[in-house]
């Protein structure tokens, strides 16, 4: 499974490169003002189980910037598990900062509020740290990868030292079809799940 996302993602990259540029794009800067709708599709292992999850869901996403060096960002997603229609609530608030390396390139870093609930089962809360680099390889196509790290806990009085924590990378495309709109992809893997989005963003 996880290769096939893997090839998944590598094509529609390649497609995203190739297309036409429909209307002249103009804006050559990183896009930290943004809101974007995702389809996703995330691959689960249990650890300490031979068993693999399949999971797909829609992901709301968004940032923006407060300064010329700080920005908000937001992001929902509810994937609903391929057992029993079990499904998970994922939310993450934060604010970061950025610094411009060039005209279209900037490095980023952030902090957030995450919170998780597994269909009113378990909820768990906690914080995640990102850092990263977005630069526009071209005025049509931006590439961001990032390094992030989450840490949740269980929100229960009897077992609330238990939680999960670690670390996730990833890769995101966005090619401009405007200085407006603009479709995307992107890839994250951690130790336990990968996860694959396609979706379309609206600048500002």
């Amino acid at each position: 499974m996880k290769k096939h996302l893997l090839a998944t993602a590598t094509i529609a990259a390649l497609a995203f490169t190739a297309s036409p540029v429909f209307a002249k794009v103009t804006d050559s800067a990183p896009d930290f003002s943004f809101v974007e709708a995702n389809f996703i599709k995330m691959d689960i292992d249990i650890p300490g189980e031979d068993i693999e999850l399949d999971a797909d869901g829609v992901e709301l996403k968004g940032a923006f910037e407060i300064s010329d060096k700080a920005f908000m960002h937001f992001s929902y997603a509810n994937p609903e598990l391929d057992i029993a229609d079990a499904g998970i609530d994922s939310y993450e608030v934060g604010i970061g900062a950025q610094h411009a390396l060039s005209a279209r390139t900037s490095v980023f870093g952030s902090v957030s509020y995450l919170r998780t609930e597994l269909d009113d089962f378990e909820s768990y809360n906690g914080f995640g740290l990102n850092a990263g680099v977005k630069s526009r390889i071209a005025s049509e196509i931006e590439l961001t990868g990032t390094l992030s790290y989450g840490d949740l806990d269980l929100e229960d009085e009897v077992d609330s030292d238990l939680g999960v924590d670690g670390l996730s990378a990833s890769v995101d495309m966005r090619y401009f079809f405007t200085n407006e709109f603009a479709v995307g992809i992107s890839y994250q893997l951690s130790e336990d799940t990968d996860t694959l989005s396609v979706g379309a963003r609206y600048s500002f």
